[in-house]
């Protein structure tokens, strides 16, 4: 009779939770038939969860591209300074260099010069001083977890962090402290 029980279930009690297949061994072992209800329910379809991530999908590739567009002119202008600029913040970030010159204009730091050389070690080095300098400035607990590989590997989410972090630090902050002493309390 237990054999029999199996068969007769729909197919769809493969798709069903964890709970609900503990329920179904429950009903299994003592023998119970599935009322006529519980064969009524469709089985779980994935059509709109896929719809809907590639929804949130499209979303975050926009505001990624607009976050690219804006830390890019950022960039640009602070870079400016320095007779330099950025094509692509993904791309120009990943030898450590421009990351050093944006820093230096920023923060004021004439001497944070790059290695010469174009090998990846040398990017990585570059990039590390970078991250080092911050994590002096600002303490390792604010700043984003992003490693030096991330950046020389060219990830746009790490590179976006801690360009957007030296945005915020270097020009935002200091706007908004400013404000702040000027409030009359």
């Amino acid at each position: 009779m237990h054999r029999h029980l199996e068969q007769d279930q729909p197919s769809h009690h493969l798709l069903a939770a964890p709970s609900d297949m503990a329920a179904h061994r429950s009903i299994s072992s003592t023998n119970v038939r599935p009322t006529a209800s519980s064969q009524l329910i469709p089985p779980v379809t994935t059509h709109r969860h896929t719809e809907d991530d590639e929804l949130n999908k499209n979303i975050g590739s926009e505001y990624q591209d607009i976050q690219i567009r804006t830390l890019t002119k950022w960039m640009n202008v602070q870079l400016n300074q320095l007779n330099e600029s950025i094509a692509s913040i993904d791309k120009d970030l990943k030898d450590g260099t421009k990351l050093l010159k944006l820093l230096a204009v920023v923060a004021n730091q004439p001497n944070l010069k790059p290695e010469r050389g174009n090998m990846r070690i040398h990017h990585l080095s570059n990039v590390a001083q970078a991250l080092k300098f911050l994590q002096d400035q600002w303490g390792a607990d604010s700043l984003p977890a992003v490693a030096s590989e991330a950046i020389v590997n060219g990830d746009v989410k790490s590179t976006l962090a801690i360009t957007f972090f030296i945005m915020l630090k270097y020009q935002i902050q200091p706007i908004l402290l400013d404000h702040v002493r000027r409030l009359p309390w």
